[in-house]
């Protein structure tokens, strides 16, 4: 049990800020799970953090006071850590808190440093969060500066009569009581509500790597990496800011494991790397590596000489370089195997395989297995019963943080078999994919685009029209001038428009009407399921907010508007 011997200082009265009633029952520990959340994964409801570090957890006896005196003196870790030494520790805060009597007169207290995302504009600070059974309330201390990432005064959130209650003093800042009442109170009860439908093991993000050395590497590549990639990119169709920090994140990671593990700088493969940017990085931070795909991409020539991106039609026969890790960064239908490739590449060859969409080792889509699971968790259970299968000692399950929906990585080390049975055991794997009674078959070289980029020109030419004259048949005028901009229309109602002859044609092109409108983007505006007529921007202000290539098609208002463009041509960013 702690025990200070400090001065009492005095906190306080905090006021109901806020209450919210539930419609149904509410389990108490309902309650203390979305809290739990809430401190592991605070940027969720707040995008300033990164992620927190749990530095202490213990309970004690110990008036709060006192123990928010000791904790702002002792403001170094190591110093804190110190504390470590009580007992009663334990930094499982959910295992500490289940110890806890109702009835005794102590408090569980969490000591936490919170990372900020802009680790450059912003510094870490220190959390207390002190649990109080008996009240069944939970409040949080900003230990030294925070104002710039969190309130900087003491607040209190407390379950009591199927009552959510918010309370704190009134003399603060109105955007930071707003930012408690409407965003992390209602996250919180979103939280409550959804406990006991949510009946999934929990997977954490970065629950196998130190987050705070990953946030700070991301922020070192991001900013190394980030403009330069952006100013080469190649690939029209995709957007460059998704994928080239996408593929830091992932990179970070990698590193981050990496270094965790071992102390040699790791070799790869990437399995199927697509735009290169992986190889790219890992190459550039001194990682010796090769990317293999079946169709090279515009980009890869826009690399550094020394990135090794071979395009490569890969089968199971195929040969490749012993490796200390093989990557399946998005795969696709390459996923399943990427733990075999590991498997009979060597023994010491591990293995990161981040899956998307759900293929069979044939390359046929996968087909999900009972109706208990997603199709994607489907997925993730086959790729961890081949990782299994295929003698992995030890098949790792994380989450990422990328803008992705497909977020879970599963990591393969180790083997359960000695060196002299590698070859017992490749010809075990083999035996287990040859079950499946179907060869691998790649994807063609040449992709099909079927996005209405290649759509016949004289349909797209009508549908357009079509559209483009039913939106201008209603009259209104364009602020500041005399031009008619056209109504706006539900796009359900614009495909009431188009014969059904013509609509079987866009449907083959996977996409439709909405694809052909949103990819004629001079023309129409498309958003929330309604279609008007985009107003025409000046030059100045399209580069203003972005690179742009001007000047490079007829302008459509031009040529077919009856008022002609309301711009001229040195405004226009079309030819006149």
């Amino acid at each position: 049990m702690l025990n200070f011997n400090v001065n009492k200082r005095v906190c306080k009265m905090l006021e109901i800020k806020d209450l919210i009633n539930f419609n149904k029952e509410i389990q108490i520990e309902a309650f203390y799970h979305a809290i739990q959340i809430y401190l592991k994964k605070p940027q969720v409801v707040n995008r300033k953090l990164n992620t927190t570090k749990n530095i202490l957890t213990a309970r004690t006896k110990e008036k709060t006071e006192n123990l928010l005196k000791v904790l702002s003196s002792n403001e170094d870790e190591a110093d804190i850590l110190k504390l470590r030494d009580v007992e009663h520790f334990n930094t499982k805060l959910e295992d500490e808190f289940n110890h806890m009597d109702e009835h005794q007169e102590e408090i569980l207290f969490s000591y936490d440093k919170i990372i900020p995302r802009n680790v450059s504009k912003h510094k870490s600070c220190y959390q207390l969060t002190i649990f109080c059974k008996r009240s069944n309330s939970v409040s949080f201390y900003a230990i030294n500066d925070c104002t710039k990432i969190l309130p900087d005064f003491n607040y209190t959130i407390k379950f009591s009569n199927n009552q959510l209650q918010l309370l704190l003093n009134s003399n603060h800042f109105q955007q930071e009581t707003n930012w408690l009442q409407f965003v992390l109170i209602k996250k919180l009860c979103s939280w409550i509500e959804s406990y006991e439908e949510d009946t999934n093991e929990r997977i954490e993000s970065h629950s196998l790597i130190n987050d705070e050395e990953y946030s700070s590497l991301y922020a070192e590549l991001k900013e190394k990496y980030g403009r330069k990639f952006e100013e080469i990119w190649t690939e029209e169709v995709t957007d460059p800011k998704k994928y080239i920090y996408e593929d830091i994140a992932i990179a970070a990671y990698l590193i981050t494991f990496w270094k965790s593990q071992q102390e040699k700088k790791q070799s790869f493969l990437d399995f199927g790397c697509g735009n290169g940017l992986l190889v790219a990085i890992l190459s550039l931070e001194g990682y010796k590596g090769y990317g293999i795909d079946l169709r090279k991409r515009k980009i890869w020539s826009k690399f550094d000489s020394s990135i090794d991106l071979r395009e490569v039609t890969w089968s199971p026969t195929t040969n490749l370089n012993d490796v200390d890790w093989i990557i399946g960064n998005h795969s696709d239908e390459l996923s399943p195997w990427v733990p075999v490739v590991a498997a009979q590449n060597s023994i010491s060859c591990n293995y990161f395989l981040l899956p998307c969409c759900a293929f069979e080792f044939s390359g046929t889509k996968f087909q999900r297995r009972g109706p208990m699971k997603s199709l994607y968790m489907s997925f993730i259970d086959y790729l961890t019963e081949i990782s299994t299968t295929c003698g992995f000692k030890s098949t790792l399950i994380d989450r990422l943080k990328i803008p992705s929906t497909k977020r879970i990585c599963l990591i393969g080390t180790g083997r359960v078999y000695e060196s002299d049975e590698f070859q017992k055991y490749s010809k075990k794997v083999q035996d287990f994919v040859d079950a499946s009674n179907k060869e691998f078959t790649p994807r063609e070289k040449e992709l099909n685009v079927r996005n209405c980029t290649k759509i016949d020109k004289n349909l797209s030419e009508k549908i357009v029209r079509i559209i483009f004259d039913a939106l201008l048949s209603e009259q209104k005028i364009l602020e500041n001038s005399n031009w008619n901009c056209g109504t706006e229309i539900y796009l359900s109602d614009a495909v009431k428009l188009i014969s059904s002859d013509d609509l079987k044609k866009l449907k083959f092109e996977n996409g439709g009407l909405q694809t052909l409108l949103r990819n004629k983007h001079q023309i129409f505006e498309v958003r929330s399921g309604k279609l008007k007529i985009r107003k025409p921007k000046r030059i100045a202000e399209r580069t203003m907010s972005k690179k742009v290539v001007l000047k490079s098609s007829p302008c459509y208002f031009h040529l077919y508007h009856k008022q002609g463009c309301p711009l001229n041509d040195e405004e226009c960013c079309y030819k006149h």
